[in-house]
Formats: C-alpha cells, sequence, structure tokens
C-alpha cells in the first residue's frame, strides 16, 4: 500500500563504559581523623593528638594487597564487564493525506551491565543481623599493632565485632568506582502525527506510553532532579531486590507543538488586496506554541540510616501513602512512613511507581511580526511567554522523613516574557 510503511530495526550499542580517570590507591593519600571508636560516646582523639601516630605515607605500588589497608579505599574491578545496550524499533507510518503522517513505533531498550555510582563491596552480609547490636561489642583487634592510621578503628587495640565479620576485614569500606553490576528495561508505545505546512499551519503532536525498570541508577544517575545520589543500595548482595522503576520514569508524556501564519494581509486570504501602508499593520502576523504535559517524577521516600558496616537501609512502610486532596501542605500521608529500626533493610522499594511528584503541565506561547522592507530584507518583531498562562509547576515534595517531610515548598518558573527584533537578509 503506498500508503503505509513499515520500518523496524535492533542493534546493541557500547557507551562509554567508564567515565574519569580512575582512582590511583597508593599514589595519593590521605589521613583519616577518627573523633571516637564507640559511636561517639567517648572522644578518642582531640586536635592535638588526632595525628598522633603519624601520617598515612604515600606509597606507590609497593604494598600490593595491603595499599590503604585499615583505610575505606576505591577500586576498578580487574575483570570488569563491559557496559552496552540492546534497542529495538518496529513502527508503522500512515500518510491519510499529503500533508499528514501518523507514526505509531514500539521502542525497547534492555541495559546489561550498568554501571552503578558505587557499590560498597566490604558491606558486611545482612545473614548476621541476628546478632543485632552485639555486632558493636568491642573484641580484640587481631589488626592491632599492623595498622597505624584507619577510619574505622583498625589501629586500636579492640574493634567492633561487625568490622570483622566483613569480607575484607582489613579495610574499611571497599567502593567500586561505576561497577557493571546492574541492569535495565525500557518500553515504550509512541504516537506521532505531524501536518505538514499546509494553510500557513504546521503541526507535530507526539505522545509516549512507556515503563522503565531498573535496579540501578546508571551512570547520568547525577543528572535527574528526584534521583538518589548515593544509590542507597540496601545489599549489594542481593541487587534484585532493589528493582523499581528508574527515577526518570515517565509513563504519560505528550508534547503539542505547532506554528501558524494568519491568512490576513496582501497575497493571503483575506484582504489580498490591501495596500502597503496598512499591510504593514494587519499582514505579516505569525502564531507559534508548544504545549507539554507530562505525568510526575516517582519519588524515593528516605531516612536515617540505623544500619553500620556499609550497610544501606531504605524504610519501612506501615500504611497507605496515599491521601485524597494532595497538595503543597500534604502530598502524601507521612504516617505511612517509618525509619526502619537497625539491623533491618526496610521494605520500602527505590522508587515508588504509585507515588509521583506534581506532573508537569506549560505552554510556551510566541508572537511575531514580518515587517517587509524589500524583496530579500525583512524585519521581524517577536513577544516570546514562557509558562504563558502562569501555571504554577511544583517541585517534588520533601521525601525525608524529619521536618518538612511530605510538604513542598518550590515550584518551577512562573512566565516569563521577552521582546525582540531581528533583521534578516
Amino acid at each position: 500500500m503506498p500508503k503505509i510503511v513499515m520500518r523496524g530495526g535492533y542493534g546493541i550499542f557500547y557507551p562509554p563504559s567508564y567515565r574519569g580517570t580512575g582512582p590511583a590507591p597508593g599514589f595519593s593519600s590521605d589521613t583519616p581523623y577518627v573523633a571516637s571508636n564507640d559511636g561517639g560516646l567517648t572522644p578518642a582523639n582531640t586536635l592535638s593528638t588526632a595525628f598522633s601516630g603519624g601520617f598515612v605515607p604515600v606509597s606507590g605500588s609497593s604494598l600490593g594487597g595491603l595499599t590503604n589497608v585499615g583505610q575505606s579505599v576505591t577500586a576498578v574491578s580487574r575483570d570488569r564487564k563491559t557496559y552496552y545496550s540492546q534497542q529495538w524499533t518496529y513502527g508503522i507510518q500512515y500518510a491519510p493525506t499529503s500533508n499528514d503522517v501518523i507514526d505509531v513505533t514500539y521502542v525497547g531498550n534492555h541495559g546489561v551491565h550498568v554501571v552503578a555510582s558505587g557499590l560498597n563491596l566490604n558491606q558486611l552480609d545482612p545473614k548476621y543481623f541476628s546478632m543485632g547490636n552485639a555486632l558493636l561489642n568491642q573484641v580484640p583487634n587481631p589488626f592491632f599493632g599492623h595498622i597505624t592510621a584507619s577510619g574505622c578503628s583498625l589501629d586500636q587495640p579492640t574493634v567492633a565485632q561487625g568490622q570483622l565479620l566483613r569480607p575484607h576485614p582489613e579495610f574499611c569500606d571497599i567502593t567500586e568506582n561505576q561497577d557493571p553490576a546492574g541492569g535495565s528495561s525500557y518500553n515504550a508505545l509512541d504516537v506521532n502525527y505531524t501536518h505538514r505546512v499546509s494553510q500557513g499551519l504546521t503541526l507535530l503532536a507526539s505522545y509516549t506510553f512507556s515503563k522503565f525498570l531498573d535496579n540501578v541508577g546508571g551512570p547520568e544517575n547525577w543528572a535527574s532532579a528526584s534521583a538518589n545520589f548515593s544509590e542507597n543500595i540496601r545489599n549489594v548482595y542481593n541487587l534484585a531486590a532493589e528493582k523499581s522503576v528508574d527515577a526518570t520514569d515517565t509513563p504519560h508524556s505528550f508534547v503539542l507543538s505547532y506554528v501558524y501564519e494568519l491568512p490576513v494581509g496582501r497575497g493571503r486570504k483575506f484582504a489580498p488586496g490591501v495596500n502597503g501602508v496598512l499591510n504593514q499593520v494587519i499582514g505579516g502576523w505569525q502564531t507559534s506554541g508548544t504545549l507539554t504535559l507530562k505525568q510526575g517524577f516517582p519519588l524515593t521516600v528516605t531516612g536515617s540510616n540505623n544500619n553500620n558496616f556499609g550497610v544501606g537501609q531504605h524504610v519501612n512502610v506501615i500504611g497507605d501513602y496515599h491521601i485524597a486532596n494532595p497538595g503543597p501542605n500534604a502530598w502524601f500521608n507521612t504516617a505511612a512512613f517509618a525509619t526502619a529500626p537497625a539491623w533491618t533493610l526496610g521494605n520500602a522499594p527505590r522508587y515508588f511507581s504509585d507515588l509521583r511528584a506534581p506532573n508537569y503541565k506549560n505552554f510556551d506561547l510566541s508572537i511575531q511580526k514580518y515587517f517587509p522592507i524589500k524583496e530579500s530584507v525583512r524585519l521581524q518583531f517577536r513577544l516570546d511567554m514562557f509558562n504563558a498562562f502562569n501555571h504554577t509547576n511544583f517541585y517534588s515534595p520533601n521525601t525525608f522523613i524529619g521536618g518538612g517531610f511530605g510538604t513542598i515548598t518550590q515550584s518551577w518558573t512562573p512566565r516569563l516574557m521577552q521582546a525582540a527584533l531581528k533583521l534578516y537578509w
């Protein structure tokens, strides 16, 4: 059929697998200051005795696997996997008229070995949680006398029991930079309608229905306004439990844009024979605009972390967090959340698919007037109005359990207007 076209494709893409220069352990050093060895109950050092054991030397590669022993370290695995994505599309394009086109396309994306912003590979295994606060008991330190400076008391005669139960007890935290340990999936239906220039009107309408799932934030996690930048992974030994909608998941998105030349003035449908002076007034008018409607981003609710030894924690959901009339003073039922007790992981997901920030609604409008000077020269006056109807688009609510929890105190930019003159030749 001459009015129907079908297109499809599949590809594997390898984006940058590691960004930045990476760590250089041993070739620079930081000497940690330890204020207390028992969680702040008693001071361990004063300013005058802070570094009485000396500074951590720059050892280069001479210490091998003992480089920065007793401290928190950052590393990159030698067996690092390659991050890649599989993408596929299939769509049908139909042209009901010579000026109109309708596109319906399915888009899929599967991320493999997606990088996390930092996983603590020396996290205490939650299988020891049954020991409770006994994990904090001080026991003889087998590393005492062998470690001169430590950020987790490994240079002291005694050390917390939980520290010795870590996979690598001679270190504090071990963070693998951009660990390719995650996975993601994105599926979307795109519907587009295009009206090419006809009777002075150009129009493009686009609607996307999608779902974006993953278990880590990916390399662009830092750029998301709703993202929890620290990842807050509860259990590095079970990343499957972190699977949720992504911080940028937007199930419904609609954008309509247009350009319309008013059919008034010389050579137009209305007043085509008007004289030159009057044409400068009533002719050459044009308007354009963009309407954007988007569902709000999913929210993540956080609280104080009551765990130790590198273990993350989510909050607990203890009730229905929906309310009948959400508003800036109460966007959700704050009583439905509670900080999880120590030695538990919390039952809340990374991001809630059914608890979202306010929807985004915006209309930008522009009015242009062209003044012909001669055949190849014309002057344009334009007035641009961003958020033309001055609609209030609220930011995300405060999602940290504490003061202001569940309230919204900020909004996006109100209406802005600008005027300009342009000379075309």
